[in-house]
């Protein structure tokens, strides 16, 4: 369909839908796209499920500071209660009432049954918000509910569905965003002792010394890979995989030593069928744990393309054979060419890069013994 779409904008609307695209392999009769397929591991694990596990899942933040003195972390069970409650409230007029309840549980109800608070932006009218603001205190919403109660002849009141896990604040629970700061200043004010007193090869990619904060920028995929599958597992198993650390606690580490235990099995130097066994398997884990953890906001499409990554350890070998990092180091290499942007600068780099493998051929004596054999 792609291929013998009429305009460009058909084409398009075809990726949109079915996320596929014609590509001239197709013409080779033993080409299938389901199998050769590489899943590369550098962009996949180190700048997939890595960041996404610290920045997502975790929250890693490290200008939120500790939220060890806020609520605790309400269930199901506790969550329909408190509910309950607010809906009672509304329906006795009590604001009151409505204000013993935490934030996210007013704020959530009113989105449920499509209250809109006003309120007054400095000496602007009236605006309504369409979203619940995190600048606006939980008496406006309540206000709000109560008010739209009673003039609306007492309607029925809907309820808001509770989260299937224990959190803090509903109103963010079922979007995309952490509902809390997991990694947060406390804890990765930790990590960054850590790192001052641990001793790395030269050889490798440090990660920046306050990881988690927003002054270091975007981090690289080395960077990723040194952080989470070093640093954060030194400090995450002394804080959290102690004796007297909470279940909780205990649960996260878990959940995040099974993704960091694939990884490292997944990007050795060697490989087997040993080797793709550990690694399908601890993936699965991971999943079910975040599953029961976080629930299924917190996986992502990169989470099910690892699955696939067992398949290419057997097809191709190791994946230091077919990971992105000689080819993101060549690109590295080419943006720094001083170029007039001409078309003619092409040919010039070409010739350099050509020049520097024909003389490593040289010096490692492959070009001495390609001659000898003609």
């Amino acid at each position: 369909m792609w291929r013998d779409a009429e305009t460009e904008n058909i084409r398009q609307r075809i990726y949109d839908t079915f996320g596929i695209r014609w590509t001239e392999l197709l013409r080779l009769p033993y080409w299938d796209p389901t199998r050769f397929i590489v899943v590369e591991a550098m962009h996949n694990f180190f700048l997939g499920d890595l960041q996404h596990h610290c920045r997502k899942v975790f929250g890693m933040d490290a200008e939120e500071k500790s939220n060890s003195t806020h609520f605790q972390p309400h269930s199901p069970t506790e969550q329909q209660q408190e509910l309950d409650s607010g809906i009672e409230a509304i329906q006795k007029g009590s604001v009151t009432a409505l204000l013993r309840l935490r934030r996210g549980y007013i704020v959530a109800l009113t989105e449920a049954n499509n209250v809109l608070p006003e309120i007054k932006i400095s000496s602007q009218p009236l605006h309504k918000l369409s979203k619940a603001n995190q600048t606006v205190g939980k008496a406006v919403y309540a206000q709000a509910l109560v008010d739209w109660y009673k003039q609306h002849n007492q309607p029925e009141i809907h309820c808001p569905p509770v989260f299937p896990r224990p959190i803090v604040d509903l109103s963010t629970a079922w979007s995309s965003a952490p509902s809390m700061t997991i990694l947060d200043q406390l804890v990765l004010s930790e990590v960054w002792k850590d790192m001052e007193k641990t001793t790395l090869p030269s050889c490798v990619t440090r990660a920046p010394h306050n990881l988690g904060s927003h002054s270091h920028g975007k981090l690289k995929a080395d960077q990723w890979r040194m952080a989470c599958l070093v640093n954060l597992v030194i400090t995450l198993c002394r804080l959290w995989g102690g004796i007297n650390a909470s279940q909780k606690n205990q649960s996260l580490l878990r959940n995040y030593l099974l993704l960091v235990i694939a990884i490292r099995w997944a990007t050795t130097c060697t490989t087997s069928n040993y080797h793709t066994d550990v690694v399908e398997q601890f993936l699965v884990y991971y999943i079910h744990s975040t599953l029961e953890i976080f629930g299924a906001q917190a996986l992502v499409y990169n989470n099910h393309a690892s699955l696939h990554v067992p398949e290419c350890l057997g097809a191709y070998g190791p994946a230091h054979g077919w990971w992105a990092f000689p080819f993101e180091r060549y690109n590295g290499v080419l943006q720094r060419f001083s170029t007039n942007l001409k078309i003619d600068g092409a040919y010039h780099v070409e010739s350099l890069l050509l020049g520097k493998q024909l003389k490593g051929d040289v010096q490692q004596g492959k070009l001495t013994r390609v001659i000898a054999g003609s």
